[in-house]
């Protein structure tokens, strides 16, 4: 029982961080509906999923993270979570160089992120929780790395809309 508590936690504290981002994306109108197959993007959202949960409850087994990631890609997303899960092994497996730079470059994002939320925690000197909406929220820092991370992806590849 106390897993499943984990899991629910660890998804939606991945949703409600990186929800709002995806959102401002497609506002913006930078997010075509394909993105979410392409293997850099799939990289980037599964690794940011893993890091928030493992942040957020500390380690889970490979059976609840692979729950997390499906259920959190289909809150985030729309999309099909369950279908993820195979692609995301695949790419893997595959060592295919868009999904480990999106790996690579969510795991900067992440890092970046912490560092300026963590520090800004000890300057409050307030008692937070580990994460909370805040830490990604749409501070000018966090939104500037989103744009340099994902954005600049996104809209790369739009140009080139045959690839999608």
């Amino acid at each position: 029982m106390f897993g499943l508590w984990k899991s629910r936690r660890a998804r939606c504290a991945a949703r409600e961080m990186i929800g709002p981002l995806i959102n401002q994306s497609m506002q913006r109108g930078a997010i075509p509906e394909t993105a979410f197959r392409d293997p850099y993007i799939i990289g980037f959202l599964s690794m940011l999923i893993t890091l928030i949960a493992k942040r957020q409850v500390g380690p889970l087994g490979a059976a609840s993270l692979a729950s997390v990631q499906a259920r959190a890609w289909s809150d985030i997303t729309g999309t099909d979570g369950a279908l993820v899960g195979e692609e995301i092994c695949f790419l893997s497996a595959g060592q295919d160089k868009a999904f480990d730079l999106g790996c690579r470059n969510a795991s900067s994002f992440f890092q970046a992120v912490s560092e300026v939320f963590d520090h800004q925690r000890d300057d409050d000197l307030a008692d937070t929780p580990a994460l909370s909406a805040p830490f990604i929220g749409a501070r000018e820092g966090e939104s500037s790395l989103w744009a340099r991370y994902f954005d600049a992806y996104v809209g790369s590849r739009t140009a080139v809309a045959d690839e999608w």
